[in-house]
């Protein structure tokens, strides 16, 4: 027996001897090196979990905001049963946008400025003598085109806007917020590529910031007295409310076009929400690895179900961590889900926001002010569209032989986009 022992075998003869590497101290630069390496693969899994958490809360977030949401608003409609005819009584533009994706290069303002065409409409409901005041709102997702702004805009759909003043002369009334107005007073001009070669010149020459290249879209006399000459004085549209509240007004073509089923609409929203569970779920499994199945499982269902809630809080918290990113949520689900025109009721007294900046328009606000002094304009007896009338009043400007200059040139060529 104590042969067997000093020999290292058993009595049967099997072996007793440590194999490779047993019972001996690993070398000190493989521990060292295993050690390196299982950090790394532990911050790699922790950044693969990170990334697939912040896809999937994207495509979650704009799933829900697409979707549940928008149906929501749309079924919120159906209380529109009553009908009458209001009249508009003014209308007004409110741009609005967050400058911080932006940077200090960027100059792409157009695609985050979400605009809204504000409408207050008096309504004479049947039966009633007394006039309810109503204010809606139509929003775009974005503002890629500046002509929106005057010859784009409509009140509903085929309803376009005679932009005046109560007394009938031209004005385009316009509402900035105080940030958006901020950073385009204070940008240099960008002389945007979009632009029209005239458009472009005339922008080059009297631009000094990108609130006046935006003006040089909206400045031009002659479209502004065409299109109010060419519409009826009397502004009146068919319109349907609520008859439990008669302030909640909407035009029956508002109304339509927000109830009108989309299926791009309706299968995005499915697709974005399948996307945003897996990526979710991956995300949740790699940076829980540790924790038991059920635990993990608990917590995905548990945050999926509470989206409605840290939703609408993530573009704040992305903000406060990284300032540029703060709008850029909001705008990237505007662009993975491009819509209509958002219908959107206001409370009567609604005049814009807190802080807005109202910036209208006028004759006498125009880069054209100094050759339009002195002229006779008038409606033409025999027009009646817009491009005849300006066409008329262009001819007129000609015959009453105003001294020939760059100014009365761009004057009578229409702005275009």
């Amino acid at each position: 027996m104590a042969d067997h022992e000093a020999n290292g075998t058993e009595p049967d003869g099997a072996s007793t001897q440590p194999g490779a590497g047993e019972g001996m101290p690993r070398a000190p630069w493989l521990r060292g090196l295993a050690g390196i390496a299982g950090f790394v693969v532990g911050r790699f899994r922790t950044l693969q979990g990170a990334l697939a958490l912040a896809i999937g809360a994207v495509l979650l977030i704009n799933a829900w905001q697409s979707g549940p949401m928008r149906w929501r608003e749309k079924r919120s409609l159906r209380a529109l049963t009553g009908r009458g005819v209001a009249t508009v009584e003014r209308a007004w533009w409110r741009v609005d946008f967050d400058p911080r994706p932006l940077g200090d290069d960027g100059t792409n303002w157009q695609d985050l400025t979400v605009p809204e065409l504000c409408v207050r409409l008096r309504v004479e409901e049947p039966g009633e003598t007394a006039a309810v005041g109503a204010v809606y709102c139509r929003q775009w997702q974005k503002l890629s085109k500046g002509t929106l702004l005057t010859s784009g805009a409509e009140l509903a759909p085929g309803v376009g806007v005679a932009w005046s003043d109560p007394a009938g002369r031209p004005t385009v009334d316009l509402r900035f917020s105080e940030r958006s107005l901020r950073w385009l007073s204070a940008r240099p001009p960008s002389f945007w590529f979009v632009l029209a070669p005239k458009a472009s010149e005339r922008a080059q020459r009297v631009a000094r910031s990108e609130l006046d290249v935006l003006w040089v879209l909206v400045d031009d006399p002659l479209s502004r007295l065409a299109e109010i000459w060419a519409e009826p004085s009397s502004r009146r549209v068919r319109v349907a409310y609520d008859p439990s509240r008669p302030a909640h007004v909407l035009p029956e073509g508002v109304l339509a076009e927000a109830r009108r089923p989309d299926p791009a609409a309706t299968l995005f929203p499915v697709m974005m929400a399948v996307g945003g569970v897996a990526f979710w779920s991956v995300g949740c499994w790699l940076l829980l690895s540790g924790f038991p199945r059920f635990v993990v499982g608990l917590v995905i269902v548990a945050s999926v179900a509470l989206l409605p809630w840290w939703g609408n809080r993530v573009e704040r918290v992305v903000g406060a961590v990284w300032e540029p990113a703060g709008g850029f949520v909001t705008f990237f689900g505007r662009e993975m889900v491009p819509r209509g025109p958002a219908a959107i009721i206001r409370e009567p007294g609604y005049e814009g926001e807190p802080g807005d900046v109202r910036r209208p328009w006028t004759l006498e606000s125009s880069f054209y002010a100094p050759q339009l002094a002195g002229l006779h304009l008038e409606r033409p007896t025999e027009a009646s569209d817009v491009s005849t009338i300006r066409q008329a009043l262009a001819d007129s400007v000609r015959a009453q032989g105003p001294e020939p200059s760059r100014d009365i040139e761009e004057l009578l060529v229409p702005v275009q986009w």
